[in-house]
């Protein structure tokens, strides 16, 4: 599918990655659920969604489920792939200090108000543009608003990566899908804090931790202070075996 979009876009294809912190989120925030529910495509990113789909799944007596989960990292990672081999732009707004960084032979070049298309041109071959976007995305000044408008024009990206973390990365997509078609983007993936693992700013878990659905673990290791962001799991488990007993009424 998103090959074909590709070679021949068809519009917008926008793709979100919710896990169970964020279908939390969508529970408490209507505004937020309907704006998961205007992607293209919403892919399964967290072990849990995997494990919540069978068990709702049996409970139901259906044999609708989610079959595996797909890391968001890994499709980002496979996307920036496929463009690069089919000649495309990729640009990733958000996230901190890309500029000079290397993936997969791919140099990050820092967008700026000085580039041009020529230099965009000279460099496509062997470059990813990075844009930080907004000191404050939900504050956005004009001036930020203008640069961002610049590098799609500019840089001309058949891929754009948004890397400022839920529910901003979802809100800026949804705010700005008509520029983003405008400016004839093939697809555009919300990402989080994607790019600091594929860059190896950060540590991801080995893939035996991926594989037991404890990659959360792993993560809230290095980053102790996430730890109530993980409470949210604990509401996830809850909200699943409140669903499935109710299907046993």
């Amino acid at each position: 599918m998103l090959q074909t979009q590709l070679k021949t876009p068809q519009g917008v294809t926008s793709i979100f990655t919710p896990n169970p912190e964020q279908v939390m989120m969508a529970v408490s925030k209507p505004d937020f659920s309907r704006i998961l529910r205007q992607a293209s495509v919403r892919i399964p990113d967290g072990f849990g969604l995997l494990l919540a789909s069978r068990v709702l799944s049996g409970a139901s007596r259906t044999q609708t489920h989610i079959s595996e989960r797909i890391a968001g990292v890994d499709l980002a990672e496979s996307l920036i792939i496929q463009a690069t081999k089919a000649g495309k732009k990729c640009l990733v707004i958000g996230g901190k200090d890309y500029a000079g960084a290397q993936f997969d032979g791919l140099e990050f070049r820092e967008f700026t108000h000085s580039v041009t298309k020529k230099e965009v041109s000279e460099m496509s071959a062997n470059s990813m543009w990075w844009l930080s976007g907004y000191k404050s995305v939900k504050k956005p000044t004009s001036t930020e608003e203008k640069l961002v408008s610049k590098a799609l024009s500019t840089v001309k990206p058949d891929v754009v990566f948004v890397a400022f973390g839920a529910p901003a990365q979802e809100e800026w997509v949804v705010s700005h899908l008509e520029e983003l078609e405008k400016h004839k983007v093939a697809i555009v993936m919300v990402v989080g804090g994607a790019f600091d693992m594929l860059l190896g700013k950060v540590a991801r878990a080995p893939e035996y931790l991926q594989k037991l659905g404890l990659e959360w673990l792993f993560r809230l290791i290095q980053e102790p202070w996430r730890w109530k962001r993980q409470l949210k799991l604990l509401e996830f488990t809850k909200l699943v075996i409140r669903e499935a007993l109710g299907f046993q009424k």
